[in-house]
């Protein structure tokens, strides 16, 4: 997956883990639907977007759980990014879309909407090991579609040698507003012209999203049909 294509929600980096309706369980060999609890013998299909490394910790993942609940085989699906959307709608549209996917928070509304994923909140999926704040990443209009199966910050790097080069003063221990960002990006330029005081990140939604939320706003309306104007931020 490459940098343009690391998919960013609300300034936080998110995995999504959601269930087909009615195929969340999986289906048993006999071809009825059963729980994992179960000691019949069950098949999940699990599909994820992926790179080589994440496809190794992943396939390891899925192996303690498939020891720890032998009754169940999790049959692997993965791609790059590019092309695991298309395939992924072709899937649901045709009703044959895997039991579990990997769901994206851009994406998750419209799934929902089309009433492909199914209500975790019918089932016992058991998210109390998470912070209540994560797992509300997942939730739709009160229901819960997805869990979370990963949190990261946004977080920015600076380069100390070139802002030494261009004799520019920075304390990475002190808060910087985004005024002071822009000043600090000019500056740079300024002193040094083929140097670029920032990297562009138009691209990327969770800066926008971000800097939005620092302004009490938030970038679309409630129901997501427009942009927000800062009167409908939550």
């Amino acid at each position: 997956m490459t940098r343009a294509h690391r998919k960013l929600w609300s300034a936080v980096a998110i995995g999504l883990v959601a269930t087909m309706p009615l195929a969340g369980c999986g289906t048993a060999s006999n071809g009825s639907s059963n729980s994992s609890s179960s000691q019949k013998s069950v098949n999940i299909t699990f599909s994820w977007w992926t790179n080589p490394t994440r496809t190794k910790e992943t396939e390891q993942a899925i192996s303690l759980f498939e020891k720890k609940y032998p009754n169940i085989h999790v049959t692997m699906e993965y791609m790059p990014w590019d092309g695991y959307w298309s395939k992924m709608a072709t899937e649901a549209a045709a009703g044959s879309a895997p039991d579990v996917m990997q769901m994206d928070g851009s994406v998750l509304d419209e799934y929902v909407t089309k009433n492909q994923l199914m209500d975790l909140g019918t089932t016992s999926v058991d998210s109390s090991g998470l912070d209540k704040n994560v797992v509300q990443l997942g939730d739709v209009n009160g229901k819960l579609y997805a869990i979370p199966a990963a949190v990261n910050a946004l977080a920015m790097i600076y380069n100390p040698a070139l802002l030494k080069q261009a004799g520019v003063s920075f304390d990475p221990s002190k808060n910087y507003t985004w005024d002071d960002f822009a000043k600090l990006c000019e500056e740079i330029h300024q002193k040094l012209p083929n140097v670029y005081g920032a990297t562009d990140e138009i691209y990327n939604e969770a800066e926008l999203a971000y800097w939005a939320r620092c302004n009490g706003e938030q970038m679309y309306s409630s129901d997501g049909k427009s942009l927000a104007r800062s009167n409908d931020a939550a």
